[in-house]
C-alpha cells in the first residue's frame, strides 16, 4: 500500500491569481485580429469546398468584442451565422491566433469555416 500525502500551504496560494495590467485597449487589438482575417483564407465550411475564400469577406460587417482576460491575453470574438468565433491577441506582441472554442447556443449550427 502507497500512502500519498499532500501539503497545502494556505500562506502561499490565496486562492486569487495575479491580475497583469493590460498595456493595450479593446480598439487596437480588435484591429490586430481585422488585419488577420484580412489576410487569412478558409476551406469553405468545414473545409469541404475545395476553393479558398477570404475569411474577412465572411467577417467584415459583424461586429466584434474584446474581453481582456487579466492574464496578458485578449479574447475577442464575432458571430457568423449562428455561431460565434474566438481569436486570442496577445497583449505584450500582439499575436493573433484563432481559438477553437465555436459556440451555438441555438445547437442547430449550419458547419463552420476555419477562420
Amino acid at each position: 500500500m502507497i500512502a500519498v500525502a499532500i501539503y497545502f500551504s494556505p500562506s502561499r496560494f490565496d486562492g486569487e491569481l495575479d491580475v497583469i495590467p493590460a498595456t493595450r485597449n479593446s480598439s487596437e487589438v480588435i484591429v490586430e485580429v481585422q488585419e488577420y482575417l484580412k489576410t487569412a483564407t478558409h476551406h469553405g465550411f468545414a473545409d469541404l469546398d475545395e476553393q479558398a475564400s477570404g475569411c474577412w469577406e465572411v467577417f467584415e460587417n459583424e461586429l466584434f468584442v474584446a474581453e481582456y482576460l487579466n492574464r496578458g491575453e485578449w479574447r475577442i470574438h464575432a458571430w457568423y451565422e449562428r455561431l460565434r468565433y474566438f481569436w486570442r491577441v496577445d497583449d505584450e506582441t500582439l499575436e493573433v491566433s484563432r481559438d477553437l472554442w465555436l459556440i451555438d447556443y441555438l445547437e442547430t449550427a449550419p458547419l463552420a469555416i476555419s477562420c
